[in-house]
């Protein structure tokens, strides 16, 4: 007799206490109880069924089962109804954990504890049958205990009863069991279900409480008995005998639910050395009971195995979702590797259930998302990105399939992960020739200075790769970038030429012949010159040594620090001169400025480097002095005023303000009459003007900089950063506007081509944004209703920056126009779909009013 059943019941209540009264709508309740799409909900003292929306049928049938099974283990009904979401049933709650979670959360249980919820299970079924219901889904989940340890049974919407003649069941075609794994094989023939099919079940929730698996089963649907063996190496032969009867291929031999009782009462439970060394076993640590040699030796084993397997465990980090996919691909794979070897060998391992409770949910979810985040990567044109995340996305799913997962599309999830990166592995294989010619090809063509032939190749790279992506994006703007810098660099040919005619035609031959070639590349009448200095043509040349290194401009870039310290030490000859003049009685006026204009000239050059003599600095400083000098002499306020209205017409705000200064000091100067200081009020009015007015274009141009660099950074993070980089490129394209309207004029150009270039970049990009969110959009209507929103983007942009229909955008718009129109056609088959079941609806209708008004006719003439 069974004789230690109050200590197994002690020790399932601590279980239970230790797994928690969690919620039923929590993640792990609802994994455990869900069937199908019903969902569940739980207040105190009863919980709600929830069906599919219109399933009022099943949810009827449950009602009844529920009402013919009516018992202490059987939860009654309290309440039923409809609401939004569909028909319900309220029941009363009869526990707070299922065995399903019960096993998941404290792993295979001792066999004095499992025999205690044998002994349970084995009860309320006979409850179930002696009133005439077969339950049709017994498994472990539909199994409650609530925290003393009391069971109930649940879940009845595949019972089958008799009522009089009639066999009352759910309608199924195909399987008719509840759940594959705890199903005869019957149910794959579709047998009603009977007894027997209860009994199945019976032995299935006893296998999955010993090894926390479902049974494993051979071909012909017979119970596959060495899984159970190699983890319970110490499990009674009556309770293997009793598993293997209830898992019996054919029904006859299954024993009848009326025997199980008394054969699991006529069990011997183990004793407590017995159930120590079971559970040490199992958990890989040591014990201390009094066995034999061979016992110690195997338990030794299991206690080094779990050590070592413990370490290695503790060493895995965990990783989190919004950790890189590679660092959570890390942590994965070393954990199946871990993982693997301790359910070989101590699957009760304490820190193997903690970290695996996390990892059945994780692990696979992770696994789902690779071959997309690899086909993506292949589509942008990341070749190398894509096939090493295929490739461990094909380790992973090895690694995973050796660790029992609880969801029953594991192998099909698997194989599928498999043949997909398998065949995107193919797919970079073919494809990394291609770009690797396209690529070099590129480089070659910028080496050469044709940027014709770099966008053939650029236009090519965005045509495989569909369009904006990070590759063609980084090949964009190198490309653009260097077509920026030589139309900047050339904008410093009419300095260079003035400044060899300054120092007696200073022969620059490389200099030169650079800016033919950049000008015949780039096409002299598409060029909108900008002319900047011969500063900045230095810093142009600097930049683009540093960006494509294959340029050959050394020989330039010497020419040009020549031509530089020639027109320096030009300026030092001239402060000499002038400092000799001003020291002359009387001083000559006219050649001193004669001076000072040939200085500016130089200075607008850009030409000022440091020499042996002074440094560029010393020389700006004694040039200021001289000039002060000069304008204390000369009474020169008219001229600098009429100087400083013709700097600011042409956008110079820092000469003209320069000039301002001087007119004011030198009306200052001019006496303290009414006129004079009507003069100093007007220019210290119209001084202060343009210092704001310079202070804001300054600001604007900084700020359109870091708007330019941002949105370069930003780029790189694909999609995530698309609603930031459009707020970005509004807020640039007011400050572009701003500058072209008050900028200096010597720049407007360049900041219109800005602005155009912002404008397809913004288009290009919403287009892009606007393709995921038409793919990801299921409705044809939703689909229909984007295509048409981009259309008239694309075309308002378009007419704002006055493209030909043959532009930049044509390519995109071609592609939203097809879109529009394969939504359109899905919607139209859709409401012709919609209007056909409609009149379908109708005739059946109409046909079964026919139908009662001629069992009407009849039954009045049989009356009659």
């Amino acid at each position: 007799m069974w004789t230690s059943k109050l200590m197994a019941t002690t020790k399932l209540t601590h279980m239970l206490t230790r797994t928690g009264n969690r919620p039923l709508n929590s993640e792990s309740s609802q994994t455990a109880l869900d069937a199908g799409d019903r969902s569940f909900s739980k207040k105190p003292e009863r919980f709600r069924k929830q069906f599919r929306p219109g399933d009022r049928a099943t949810r009827d049938h449950e009602a009844a089962a529920l009402a013919k099974a009516k018992g202490p283990l059987v939860p009654p009904v309290l309440a039923q109804g409809e609401d939004a979401g569909g028909p319900w049933l309220e029941l009363a709650n009869c526990g707070d954990v299922d065995l399903r979670q019960l096993i998941a959360s404290s792993g295979p249980l001792p066999s004095d504890a499992a025999l205690t919820l044998a002994s349970s299970c084995a009860q309320a079924l006979l409850q179930v049958h002696q009133r005439g219901v077969v339950h049709g889904d017994v498994k472990p989940a539909n199994f409650l205990l609530d925290n003393t340890g009391k069971l109930g049974i649940v879940d009845f919407e595949n019972a089958v009863w008799r009522e009089g003649e009639r066999i009352r069941r759910p309608v199924r075609k195909g399987f008719t069991g509840g759940t594959h794994g705890y199903a005869p094989v019957q149910a794959r023939l579709g047998h009603v279900p009977d007894p027997s099919f209860d009994v199945f079940g019976f032995g299935a929730t006893i296998h999955f409480i010993l090894v926390g698996r479902r049974p494993p089963l051979h071909e012909d649907g017979s119970f596959d008995e060495r899984l159970l063996q190699r983890l319970r190496p110490t499990l009674a032969p009556s309770l293997g005998k009793l598993i293997h009867d209830c898992l019996a291929r054919e029904a006859e031999a299954r024993p009848k639910i009326e025997e199980l009782p008394r054969r699991i009462e006529q069990l011997t439970v183990p004793t407590h050395p017995d159930i120590e060394f079971e559970v040490a076993l199992l958990e890989g640590r040591s014990a201390d009971p009094e066995l034999g040699q061979a016992q110690e030796r195997v338990i030794a084993l299991r206690s080094h195995w779990g050590q070592r397997l413990d370490r290695i465990l503790q060493e895995i980090p965990i990783s989190e979702i919004d950790q890189p996919i590679e660092d959570r691909l890390d942590a994965a794979e070393r954990f199946c590797r871990a993982a693997a070897l301790c359910l070989r060998f101590a699957p009760l391992l304490p820190r193997l259930r903690e970290r695996l409770a996390r990892a059945q949910i994780k692990i696979p979810q992770l696994l789902l998302i690779l071959p997309g985040e690899a086909k993506r990567l292949l589509g942008t044109g990341q070749l190398t990105s894509s096939s090493e995340l295929a490739t461990r996305a094909k380790k992973l799913a090895t690694l995973l399939a050796e660790i029992p997962l609880e969801r029953q599309d594991a192998a099909e999830i698997l194989a599928s992960v498999l043949r997909a990166a398998e065949s995107i592995q193919r797919h970079v294989e073919a494809e990394e020739p291609k770009q690797r010619e396209l690529w070099q090809q590129l480089e070659t063509a910028e080496s050469q200075l044709d940027l014709g032939r770099a966008r053939e190749f650029l236009q090519e790279l965005q045509e495989r790769y569909s369009g904006t992506t990070p590759f063609t994006t980084a090949a964009r703007d190198r490309l653009h970038r260097l077509g920026w810098l030589l139309e900047r660099l050339s904008g410093g040919r009419p300095q260079v030429e003035r400044a060899a005619q300054l120092l007696s035609n200073h022969a620059c031959p490389e200099l030169l012949r650079l800016f033919t070639r950049i000008e015949e590349n780039l096409g002299r009448d598409r060029i909108e010159r900008q002319e900047i200095n011969l500063d900045l043509v230095a810093r142009v040349l600097g930049e683009l040594l540093e960006s494509h290194p294959r340029l050959d401009l050394n020989g330039a870039r010497r020419e040009l620090k020549q031509l530089r310290l020639g027109l320096s030490q030009r300026v030092i000859q001239l402060l000499d001169s002038m400092d000799t003049r001003l020291h002359s009685d009387p001083v000559p006026i006219r050649p001193l400025i004669q001076d000072l204009e040939e200085i500016d000239r130089i200075l607008l050059l850009g030409a000022l480097i440091d020499t042996r003599d002074a440094s560029r600095s010393a020389l700006v400083d004694r040039l200021e002095r001289l000039r002060l000098r000069v304008e204390e002499i000369s009474e020169q306020g008219q001229r600098l005023m009429q100087g400083a209205k013709d700097q600011f017409d042409h956008g110079r705000l820092t000469t003209a303000l320069f000039d301002l200064e001087r007119a004011l000091k030198a009306t200052e100067r001019e006496g303290a009459g009414e006129e004079a200081k009507d003069s100093q009020l007007g220019i210290r009015e119209e001084l202060e003007r343009i210092r704001h007015l310079r202070e804001e274009v300054q600001a604007a141009t900084r700020r359109n900089r870091e708007l330019a660099e941002m949105h370069h950074r930003l780029t790189a993070q694909g999609q995530e950063s698309l609603d930031a980089r459009q707020r970005l490129q509004e807020e640039r394209g007011e400050l572009l506007q701003f500058l072209i309207e008050h900028g200096s004029r010597a720049f407007a150009p360049r900041y219109r081509t800005e602005l155009f270039d912002l404008g397809l970049t913004t288009a290009r990009e919403r287009a892009e944004s606007g393709e995921i969110a038409y793919l990801h959009e299921q409705s044809p209507e939703a689909q229909k209703r984007i295509a048409q929103e981009l259309l008239q983007l694309l075309e308002k942009t378009r007419s704002e920056l006055a493209i030909p229909k043959d532009g930049p955008l044509a390519t995109i718009e071609d592609r939203w126009r097809s879109y529009y129109e394969r939504a359109a056609g899905d919607a139209r088959d859709l409401r012709e779909q919609a209007e056909r079941e409609a009149r379908r609806k109708l005739q059946l209708l109409l046909s079964a009013a026919l139908l009662l008004l001629a069992a009407g006719v009849a039954a009045w003439a049989l009356l009659g």
